[in-house]
């Protein structure tokens, strides 16, 4: 009965990992670029995957290793996402006053594509978010980001001794995350799609979306630079 409460707990710390202030804010970046829910929802879903694949990969490093990854990356990639979510809540609250009546909600990411290539798009053809480039968000936050739950099941497995075990508990780990930011995902998609068309709210959006992610950068930032 252990290793049944063992992978419970696994699995139960890999739902609590995907609501990580991180993750919500990146797939609120992505589903609401879209206006398609079901496009908004894939894009969560590839973040989650490619977050969950290099989160599988350190748990591999781990538990053969005996390792984590070397601190000198984790400070540098913990580093970018904290400076990446400082520039874009900056360019998201800087929308609202230049764009005033004609805002509309986007991804902090979209923004930041279209203020480096405005001058050289002449058909005004809107920008998406790619799949792949959604799974490799997910991995940059997977490598700069080890938050406890994350680190207390790569602990947890490292220690084990079996290695089969240790392989099952990071595996539900991963299948925790990938439910519940699917969850997230889909809740964002369809409430992003449904609040599009008033302008309040849009208006309301941005202001917390380009909010929290200054604060949520500075932290992150402060935190790689201690």
């Amino acid at each position: 009965m252990e290793w049944i409460s063992a992978l419970t707990i696994s699995a139960l710390l890999g739902m609590r990992h995907g609501f990580d202030p991180d993750h919500i804010a990146a797939i609120t970046d992505m589903t609401g670029t879209n206006t398609k829910a079901r496009r908004g929802l894939k894009l969560g879903i590839l973040y989650a995957l490619g977050h969950g694949l290099i989160v599988f990969c350190i748990g591999l490093i781990a538990i053969f290793f005996g390792q984590h990854l070397p601190e000198g990356v984790l400070t540098f990639t913990e580093g970018l996402v904290g400076a990446s979510l400082l520039v874009l809540g900056f360019i998201m609250l800087r929308s609202l006053v230049t764009e005033r009546k004609n805002f509309t909600f986007k991804s902090r990411w979209i923004m930041l594509y279209e203020l480096l290539s405005r001058k050289g798009r002449k058909d005004g053809a809107p920008i998406h978010f790619g799949l792949i480039g959604a799974a490799v968000v997910g991995v940059i936050h997977g490598l700069g980001a080890e938050t406890p739950t994350q680190m207390m099941v790569l602990g947890q497995s490292s220690q084990v001794g079996n290695t089969m075990l240790s392989l099952v508990l990071l595996l539900m780990f991963v299948v925790g995350l990938l439910m519940s930011t699917s969850a997230v995902s889909c809740f964002t998609a369809w409430g992003f799609f449904k609040a599009r068309s008033f302008r309040v709210i849009n208006v309301i959006l941005g202001l917390l979306t380009g909010g929290y992610s200054l604060y949520l950068g500075a932290v992150i930032l402060q935190s790689a630079l201690s």
